[in-house]
């Protein structure tokens, strides 16, 4: 009788799950979907993983001033014509127009294109990108969040609306000041337009100048100059991917898919309209909204990435002051 009882009890108790399962946690843990091998963790660079220091457009003013204050009214007078000729896009991200009414992304291809249309911009396009490379630092947490990622064994990357140029600028002046952007990366997805009137009419600048040097003739502005050949001779790799258009675009998200060699893409980024585009392509590709490293720990602690005590380690170097 007593028998009888027990096995039934037994037998609910099976059939309803109560007995005989493993804890929820423990279970999680071994039915992990994203491991080294199979994922691959992308980050947007701006509002994400880095941040602009305050106070640029003072820097930049004074840098004008100090170079060549005689100079200076005719400066700021061209930067102010500058900002009138951008536009931005449905999202908010500011772009300018090349000869050919053809959209302009990244601040090293507007640079340039508003110092082929106005020589007085020549003197200062460097200064002014090498000052905006200058003012980026990692947000807080950023580096340990990487730290641990790379030492675990994931494959990162950086899918940014940076053009190239910028890119490498930013990530030298953070070197510089101790802080290793670079070195965390596996792969760089940078907007770096081909097919273009402005890398035309670049090539044609470029070639002009190089006959006046061949000529004997001075060189009116070297920095400009170098600027321009360096951008145009930016060679695609393995690590360094160029980007035809900028996010959220088609075309940007499916170079991004090709190059993961991952079967799964995490991807973090500050931009909703972004983070839409990615999970509205699929293809085993997941986007995050984040404004925080807090966001991302969250996020990678959730789905069994970061373990208890590596979320712990990310979220006491957040709150450090």
């Amino acid at each position: 009788m007593y028998k009888r009882v027990i096995f039934s009890l037994l037998t609910f108790l099976f059939s309803v799950g109560l007995v005989g399962q493993e804890p929820i946690s423990k279970k999680e843990k071994n039915t992990k979907v994203h491991t080294t091998d199979n994922t691959i963790i992308e980050f947007d660079l701006g509002g994400v993983l880095i941040e602009e220091r305050p106070r640029l457009t003072l820097k930049v003013i004074s840098h004008v001033l100090r170079k060549d204050w005689k100079k200076a009214i005719p400066a700021f007078i061209a930067l102010w014509k500058m900002n009138k000729r951008s536009h931005k896009d449905a999202y908010g991200n500011k772009f300018f127009y090349d000869n050919a009414g053809e959209e302009i992304h990244g601040a090293t291809f507007a640079m340039i294109q508003n110092g082929l249309s106005d020589p007085i911009l020549r003197d200062y396009t460097l200064d002014i990108l090498f000052l905006i490379a200058d003012a980026h630092v990692f947000k807080k947490g950023a580096e340990t969040l990487l730290s641990i990622l790379k030492k675990k064994g994931y494959k990162i990357g950086f899918a940014t609306n940076k053009d190239r140029i910028a890119y490498n600028d930013t990530a030298e002046a953070m070197a510089k000041k101790g802080m290793f952007l670079d070195q965390y990366a596996d792969i760089v997805h940078t907007v770096y337009p081909t097919e273009t009137q402005l890398m035309k009419d670049m090539a044609a600048y470029r070639n002009a100048e190089r006959e006046k040097k061949e000529k004997g003739y001075y060189l009116e502005y070297p920095f400009f100059d170098y600027l321009v050949s360096a951008t145009l001779h930016a060679e695609e790799t393995e690590k360094y991917i160029h980007m035809p258009r900028p996010k959220p675009e088609l075309p940007y998200i499916e170079k991004q898919r090709e190059h993961a060699g991952k079967k799964y893409v995490l991807f973090f980024d500050d931009h909703q309209e972004n983070v839409d585009a990615v999970n509205a392509y699929g293809h085993n590709m997941t986007g995050t909204y984040v404004t925080s490293i807090h966001d991302v720990a969250v996020k990678l602690h959730a789905c069994g990435i970061l373990t208890d005590e590596e979320y712990s380690e990310v979220e006491k170097a957040v709150r450090k002051k």
